[in-house]
């Protein structure tokens, strides 16, 4: 069995179809199922509920919406690194640089190649033509008798021989094209650059640093956020994309004197998806939810906080 620590790391790693956790997830019951009625929440300061108030719950995690380790996709030294751990960036933005080795002077040689490619090619259709059009003089001369079928053969065979170097000129300027576009590419990527707007969530790498193709050099999650949870069918059944739930730190529920906590350490959040299927090895069904933004700037929800969800709406049927 899997403990609360890990599944909660296996959470916040998953995505809204999750293969291979083995966890026993218990969901906490209580006496008395009605939830937070949010209109009253809004009209006037209420406490927390007590663990015997509470409907059914299951535990989340915060995550980023979107969260990318960025890896190297070339080898070589690491010169420059732009940001450092909690800075904001935007996207495209450089991060870091890469020493480009000898992919300038590589270019370059493909380029020539490509170069004397094209100029072969050039000839070899000259002479494809300049073979053509003695073919039909021989062939010509041939039919009235005043040469021999020798000459004619001849003929034929410079203009096929002409006709495959002009087709081997051509593959030259192929092979060398898509080498000349492997390399700008390799070039390009040795300038780290941000995928979308977000933080700077870890930094793996140091100016001076060696690395290897595939190499992590940066974490980057984005600023926005939404709670990840896991519940078995008999709690997420009464769940849907659109469906309010409520949050708070499990920490919160747990401690000492969490009899009484303040409405404010509530959050509220909007379902956006459910995994269509229950997870075989765990039992558990998958769900996101959108946390309120305006809740976000005033919360001290973090990624990585483990909550507690339970159904707002006091209406919610939840079979016990």
């Amino acid at each position: 069995m899997m403990n609360k620590s890990g599944f909660l790391v296996a959470l916040a790693a998953s995505g809204i179809v999750v293969v291979g956790i083995v966890v026993l997830l218990a969901t906490r019951s209580s006496s008395d199922n009605h939830a937070m009625d949010d209109s009253a929440a809004r009209a006037k300061p209420q406490r927390a509920l007590l663990a015997s108030e509470r409907p059914p719950e299951v535990l989340g995690v915060i995550v980023p919406e979107q969260s990318v380790q960025i890896a190297s996709n070339v080898a070589g030294r690491v010169l420059v690194l732009e940001v450092k751990l909690g800075d904001e960036v935007k996207q495209g933005q450089l991060l870091a640089k890469l020493d480009e080795g000898d992919l300038p002077e590589r270019i370059a040689y493909a380029k020539v190649a490509i170069a004397k490619a094209k100029t072969g090619r050039h000839i070899a259709k000259l002479e494809y033509s300049d073979a053509v059009k003695k073919k039909v003089r021989t062939s010509k001369l041939e039919a009235a008798g005043g040469i021999a079928g020798e000459a004619l053969e001849t003929a034929k065979a410079r203009a096929s021989i002409a006709r495959l170097d002009q087709n081997a000129a051509g593959s030259s300027i192929g092979l060398a094209s898509a080498e000349l576009a492997q390399l700008e590419k390799a070039l390009t990527e040795t300038e780290i650059r941000a995928p979308f707007d977000g933080v700077v969530a870890l930094v793996y790498e140091t100016v001076g640093n060696v690395v290897s193709v595939g190499s992590p050099l940066l974490k980057i999650n984005s600023s926005g956020l939404m709670v990840r949870f896991a519940g078995p069918p008999k709690f997420m059944n009464g769940l849907e994309a659109g469906t309010r739930v409520s949050l708070v730190e499990d920490t919160e529920l747990d401690s000492a004197d969490s009899k009484r906590t303040e409405a404010s350490s509530f959050s509220k959040a909007t379902v956006r998806r459910i995994a269509p299927d229950i997870d075989p090895s765990s039992e558990l069904i998958i769900a996101e939810a959108d946390i309120d933004e305006n809740l976000l700037a005033t919360s001290q929800l973090r990624a990585g906080t483990v909550v507690n969800v339970w159904p707002t709406s006091s209406d919610l049927s939840i079979p016990q």
